[in-house]
């Protein structure tokens, strides 16, 4: 088939297209299915089990248009067009409603909260819930809020954990605010917000992209794909965000514009934590370039300390979201409790807290191990990356669907191209099953065996993809 293909890119084209408008098909039932979702639906497996056949057929659908990718000349137009198809698949999402999640009222409640001059982190939303003004002269900020909490009609009641401070840093907090400002309390603007984010990250990638001599419809492999439509669109996740500044550090390491490149990275960490184990791999490939490190590094330092200082006064008290979800956190992992149980056959430890330390120092040596010999070049860059950004998502307490979109910018860049993890979008859709089985009081089968069938597939592709490369690579030193 590929010979017949590859003599004929026309009908590659054509194909390509045919499974885009598919896609743009499935995106329009799932919106249409996401009624029997409305916030306070109980979990009903029938249509559970229809949302997670929709999403696993747009997973093998978009693997199709991957594999088309070497098949396919396109020009400007045609170019054009599969980006029409992507927005189109977004716009048919936008006002769906969201599948199984509520973390979005948060963001909205942050955003007001914020947007009227308070600090977001200093107070759980657990204590404006009754709606009851405070009457000392001296706490203004609860009157403001107590009257926002009543306003919000029902969006502080459905946050969720609500006795937690918000976790989020200082530039997810301001798209937050841009969101309120737009409308506040809507799930609308929120999504407009995000969808902004999402054109400004293909922007960049395709970019990316073009100056790599790579094939730019490798930007399908964000525009097209399930995870992001589904999991930003509709379930309306925070990732958007995240997504613009990491590509952005590729972009710019590929211009040799090395300030701006850590500028990208510590807007990255003002977003989520986690990027700020990339440093150790970006300043050492700066390094190896002959390129200057020295100021990159402390514009670095300095942009990160701006970004999390607000966090800083309140963000390590007991009850506050970053303490609470670094400590505690635990869902839809798979290798977690094995390392868990590990521990916990040694005895007279916490194993929960021990386990937490060791994928820490796990994750975080990689990265420094990885950066020992990163070659200058930015392909390698990207894949070193993602090896440690997989290690993150593949090791961690909690393995969220839209947790595997981190993958993305580097999946899309970096050489080889890891399969088994695009894979993901294949096994990822299993993660829904938690929530009818919840309901059954049966979370044991999703624990032992659904998160297994999840990621077991994808640990055993790596393993052979490893063994393969380990042996090409002896044979290439062996035939030297």
């Amino acid at each position: 088939m590929s010979i017949g293909l590859s003599r004929n890119r026309p009908e590659a084209e054509r194909m390509l297209f045919v499974l885009g408008t598919s896609l743009l098909v499935l995106m329009l039932i799932i919106a249409a299915l996401s009624d029997s979702f409305a916030y306070g639906h109980s979990a009903e497996f029938d249509s559970t089990l229809v949302f997670i056949s929709l999403y696993f057929g747009a997973g093998l659908i978009f693997i199709g248009a991957l594999w088309l990718i070497k098949f396919v000349r396109i020009n400007l137009i045609g170019f054009g067009c599969v980006i029409l198809l992507g927005l189109l698949m977004r716009l048919t999402l936008i006002n769906s409603e969201p599948i199984y999640e509520d973390d979005f009222y948060r963001y909205l409640w942050d955003g007001a909260v914020m947007a009227h001059g308070i600090d977001p982190y200093k107070y759980p939303p657990a204590d404006f819930l009754n709606h009851v003004p405070d009457t000392e002269p001296a706490s203004t900020e609860r009157r403001i809020l107590t009257a926002l909490a009543a306003d919000s009609d029902s969006v502080i009641h459905r946050v969720n954990f609500p006795y937690i401070k918000t976790q989020y840093p200082l530039i997810a907090q301001a798209a937050f605010v841009i969101s309120y400002y737009l409308e506040p309390w809507s799930l609308t603007s929120w999504r407009l917000v995000c969808l902004a984010c999402e054109a400004l990250t293909l922007f960049l990638l395709v970019g990316l992209l073009d100056s790599l001599g790579r094939d730019r419809l490798w930007a399908l492999l964000y525009w097209w794909n399930p995870l992001a439509i589904i999991e930003i669109v509709n379930r309306a996740h925070m990732e958007a965000l995240l997504l613009p500044p990491l590509v952005a550090v590729l972009y710019f390491a590929a211009r040799q514009q090395n300030t701006a490149s850590a500028a990208a990275l510590a807007g990255a960490v003002g977003v989520k934590f986690w990027p700020v184990l990339l440093a150790p791999l970006l300043f050492r490939y700066f390094y190896r370039l002959g390129t200057s490190w020295t100021k990159p590094a402390l514009v670095f330092l300095l942009v990160c300390l701006l970004l999390l200082a607000p966090q800083i006064p309140h963000g390590l008290e007991p009850n506050s979201g970053l303490v609470t979800y670094s400590q505690t956190w635990l869902s839809n992992s798979f290798a977690f409790p094995l390392i868990t149980t590990a521990f916990d056959s040694i005895g007279q430890i916490d194993a929960d807290l021990s386990a937490r330390w060791f994928v820490a120092l796990i994750v975080s040596s990689l990265a420094l191990w990885l950066a020992v010999n990163v070659y200058p070049q930015i392909e390698d860059l990207s894949w070193r990356m993602l090896v440690v950004v997989g290690a993150l998502f593949l090791l961690s307490p909690t393995q969220y669907p839209w947790y595997a979109l981190w993958l993305v910018p580097f999946l899309a860049t970096g050489r080889p191209v890891v399969w088994p993890l695009i894979a993901l979008v294949l096994t990822l859709p299993l993660y829904f099953l938690r929530f009818p089985l919840m309901v059954q009081d049966r979370d044991e089968v999703f624990e032992h065996w659904i998160v297994t069938i999840e990621f077991l597939p994808i640990w055993l592709a790596l393993a052979a993809m490893a063994i393969k490369h380990h042996l090409s690579t002896e044979d290439h030193f062996n035939a030297r």
